[in-house]
């Protein structure tokens, strides 16, 4: 759920209008914790940052002594420098050449989109790990059903009917359920 939250909110804090005039880059990489405010320290992307979606397990949420060693998608109004791997300046662009392999080797899959649109269908709703324990949850369908993927001023990214990941992952959700007296 927390996914397809992020995945609502993406770029929806600015009206598409807005983001139309501005370039958008897209990248891999680490999310930021900060300390600047003294109530609260918290996760954020990098400076510049106008939408991100986790890709982290669970358990590397909760670690900020080393920024958890998981990953996060970003779109920014500017270039990033390393850590961050620039993935293309568009969702239905190419992603980089060095991108794929850095992203294969991080996670131990292999990748077969070409784009940042595929990628990210990809990623959430084939690649996750329906316990969240060694990666991200995988998006799960609405009521009707259907799996979407929605980003501010794309609606929607992708629509599928449901998909093995996201199976498994009600699988896992419904033997939690039972387990605990549901």
């Amino acid at each position: 759920m927390r996914i397809a939250i992020l995945l609502i909110l993406l770029l929806a804090l600015f009206p598409s209008n807005a983001l139309a005039q501005t370039t958008r880059y897209n990248y891999i990489g680490p999310w930021v914790w900060d300390t600047s405010e003294w109530w609260e320290d918290f996760w954020r992307g990098p400076t510049g940052t106008l939408g991100s979606i986790d890709l982290r397990s669970t358990p590397q949420m909760a670690r900020p002594e080393d920024g958890g060693g998981g990953l996060g998608f970003f779109v920014t109004d500017r270039l990033l420098p390393a850590p961050y791997v620039f993935l293309n300046d568009g969702l239905d662009n190419f992603i980089s050449v060095p991108s794929k392999p850095y992203m294969e080797a991080v996670w131990g899959i292999k990748l077969e989109a070409g784009t940042t649109r595929g990628l990210l269908w990809e990623l959430l709703a084939e690649e996750g790990d329906p316990t969240g324990l060694s990666r991200w949850k995988p998006l799960s369908t609405g009521s009707d059903g259907k799996i979407r993927l929605e980003l501010g001023g794309y609606s929607p990214v992708v629509l599928q009917e449901d998909s093995p990941a996201v199976k498994a992952h009600w699988e896992v959700y419904r033997t939690w359920f039972n387990s605990h007296g549901g």
